[in-house]
Formats: C-alpha cells, sequence, structure tokens
C-alpha cells in the first residue's frame, strides 16, 4: 500500500511538473500599427458627394461609405446570427441617402468605377443588389465615367425618390 501511495505521489508530482514546463503560453497580442488616412473619400467619390448634396438640395442627409451591416438586421430567427453578419461584414455601400427626420434609409448608391467589372466585384455587387432588394431599399449604380454629369445623376435619382419637389 505504502508503494502505491509513493507511485501516485511521483505521478501528482511528474503530472505537476509536465504542467509547468508545457503549459501554454498566453497568446501575445499583436499590437498592429496605424496612420490617419489624409482622407474619407478619393477625389472622384468627393466630387461625386458634391454633386449629390446640389442635387438633393441638403434635404436628405448623404453618408459616404456606409457598411451594409449598419443598414440591415442580421438576427433573424431561424439563421445563424454570426454567419449572417459574417456575409455582410466587410461589405459597403458608396453613400446613404437618409431623411433628415428620422435618418430612415430611402436610398443607397453605388459608384461603379472599373473595379466593378472584376469577377469577385460582379458577384460581391450581384449578393449587395439582392440584400437591397430583400429589404425593400433601392439601390442606384451610377457608372463613374457619368459621375459628373449632374442632369443624367438628377433623372436617376428622380426615379427611385418620388414626391420630391426640390428637383422641378
Amino acid at each position: 500500500m505504502e508503494k502505491l501511495y509513493l507511485y501516485i505521489g511521483i505521478l501528482f508530482v511528474l503530472g505537476f511538473l509536465f504542467r509547468l514546463f508545457f503549459k501554454k503560453k498566453p497568446k501575445e497580442k499583436n499590437i498592429y500599427q496605424y496612420t490617419k488616412k489624409p482622407y474619407l473619400l478619393r477625389k472622384d467619390e468627393n466630387d461625386f458627394l458634391k454633386i449629390l448634396e446640389q442635387i438633393l438640395s441638403n434635404r436628405y442627409y448623404i453618408f459616404p461609405q456606409v457598411h451594409i451591416s449598419s443598414i440591415v438586421e442580421h438576427k433573424i430567427k431561424g439563421q445563424s446570427f454570426k454567419g449572417a453578419l459574417s456575409h455582410i461584414d466587410r461589405k459597403s455601400i458608396d453613400y446613404l441617402v437618409c431623411d433628415k427626420k428620422y435618418i430612415s434609409p430611402i436610398l443607397g448608391i453605388e459608384l461603379d468605377g472599373s473595379s466593378h467589372d472584376r469577377e469577385d466585384r460582379i458577384e460581391r455587387d450581384i449578393e449587395v443588389e439582392r440584400i437591397f432588394k430583400d429589404i425593400d431599399l433601392p439601390l442606384l449604380r451610377i457608372n463613374s465615367r457619368d459621375r459628373s454629369n449632374t442632369e443624367f445623376i438628377k433623372e436617376e435619382i428622380e426615379k427611385f425618390i418620388h414626391n420630391i419637389k426640390q428637383f422641378h
């Protein structure tokens, strides 16, 4: 019986020493470095924003670079909340037009440059259009070569936003 206690004691000490030497070290957190971007928008995006502000006559808020997760509710019964959020997590639209009274989204606008011709962007754009259709929020796509054509942009916006007197 004495030997049994001795073996148990030795096993206990060995187990303790094993845990002491082979214990997982806490994961070191990466400390990333950042610098401030000089501008939120590229020049062409900023120029387009000014045109939108002119067209909408300060009757609406226009928010640039809005993440889709800020616009849609992903916590819907019957689906994975984490999966749904992960699916939209890095997707954004170029501009979101909201009413001023409730800051309620009324129109999404995408300024499509040449990057939208890439296969991965085409798939992304199709999915964003599906999401906007599902949430019943219009999504206007403007080709970047038309970004300074104020009349064209005004006409396209009029197709989506009804009963706005300041256009006429």
